[in-house]
């Protein structure tokens, strides 16, 4: 997957499909995209691109495809999450300039174990919706 994801004509289209967005624009890509920090441990995204819409800012989207059941999914997510926030928030920069950040992540398995293919988590902090 790093590999065709490499390519942003092919990112774009699935981003796209997911998103349910055929305007979106993906403007960057970087696969097994490594976020290094000095005292926590690195996080390596398997996809991690830019997107802008016609009506909207440019956002960060990460694709984790995940093969293992022996993980724990939520808090794997969650950490990913807040790194892709602590690379998107420079110093100097207020919370509020913080970007949504759109997360896929795709499982062999039933990760939450509910009989279903797909699941749909929102998390948004401080913000009315």
């Amino acid at each position: 997957m790093s590999v065709a994801f490499e390519d942003i004509a092919a990112c774009e289209y699935v981003i796209r499909i997911l998103m349910g967005k055929p305007d979106l624009v993906v403007i960057d890509v970087k696969t097994q995209y490594t976020i290094s920090k000095i005292t926590s441990r690195d996080a390596r995204l398997d996809v991690l691109a830019e997107i802008t819409a016609v009506d909207s800012k440019n956002k960060p989207v990460n694709i984790e495809i995940q093969r293992r059941d022996t993980v724990d999914h939520a808090k794997r997510t969650r950490f990913y999450g807040s790194m892709i926030d602590s690379e998107y928030l420079q110093k100097g920069k207020t919370y509020s300039e913080l970007p949504d950040v759109y997360i896929f992540y795709i499982s062999e398995t039933d990760i939450w174990r509910s009989g279903k293919t797909t699941y749909e988590v929102y998390t948004r902090f401080g913000m009315d919706s």
